[in-house]
């Protein structure tokens, strides 16, 4: 699986090793371990995608970066889990096809 973010395509590679997940933008890769429940894994893919989103985007620097982060991909998670006709229709509508 890949996810375009900004002009590149990160690769996403399911590893056994190492962090819960990490993010190279200079690499243009997300890793995120496969030894977590899948709920802890979706959740720490949208946390990498978030840390791509913020590079691509230039915003301010580490400390900053890391909560907010974090806090954005537990929200969105929670969102998303308790709202599914909304991660439907916001689907359909980024794609063209809702009303």
């Amino acid at each position: 699986m890949k996810v375009k973010i900004g002009y590149k395509n990160y690769p996403i590679i399911w590893s056994t090793d190492g962090d819960c997940g990490n993010c190279d933008p200079n690499l243009g890769v997300i890793w995120v371990s496969d030894k977590m429940p899948l709920e802890e894994q979706a959740v720490t893919l949208l946390h990498e995608v978030l840390h791509a989103i913020w590079s691509d985007r230039a915003m301010p620097e580490k400390a900053i970066e890391e909560a907010a982060v974090d806090g954005l991909s537990r929200g969105l998670a929670t969102v998303f889990i308790d709202n599914p006709e909304f991660l439907e229709w916001l689907g359909e509508a980024l794609n063209g096809d809702g009303d």
